[in-house]
């Protein structure tokens, strides 16, 4: 026959007044793991940090751009070639840290999906849009949400700095 194992969580309760006698008298010291999340190219980091800071903030156009993790990745291999380090990949776990280590917030999303478009209000325009289709040959007509012909289009989503609004 099998003997059940206690939890940390049952050994903590039985032996709680213990452990509080422990810590008040000196003997019994309480620690946590701290990881420092520090990074071995730290030229590199600051130079991705300020192209991403430039392109959300440009000087001299109306918007800002929207940057994915695939192009800020491909920039950060484009600055360790300029700077002439090998072996770096800029991996998801390097973007992960390099997001944490200058507070740059979670991927928004710029514009909806179809789902939040009210179809009453667009069903006159769908009727006039189909009028103009019958002189098309169903090849010459694409559905451009289910095609790749926006391999050239701006990202959905983009990252923000932890001093920008999200509006």
């Amino acid at each position: 026959m099998l003997k059940s194992v206690p939890s940390a969580t049952d050994w903590k309760e039985k032996n709680q007044e213990e452990i509080l006698k422990g810590v008040d008298s000196g003997d019994l010291k309480l620690s946590a793991k701290v990881t420092k999340n520090i990074s071995e190219n730290k030229e590199l980091d600051d130079a991705v940090y300020d192209w991403f800071l430039e392109m959300r903030n440009p000087k001299f156009r109306c918007k800002p751009l929207s940057i994915s993790r695939a192009h800020i990745q491909a920039r950060a291999l484009r600055e360790a070639e300029i700077r002439g380090i090998s072996g770096f990949s800029a991996s998801d776990g390097w973007f992960r840290n390099w997001r944490r280590r200058y507070e740059i917030g979670a991927s928004i999303r710029l514009y909806g999906e179809a789902g939040d478009v009210d179809v009453g209000a667009i069903e006159p325009a769908m009727r006039d849009l189909r009028v103009q289709l019958a002189n098309y040959h169903l090849k010459n007509i694409f559905n451009m949400d289910e095609t790749g012909l926006f391999y050239r289009a701006m990202p959905a989503r983009t990252y923000l700095a932890y001093n920008e609004s999200r509006k």
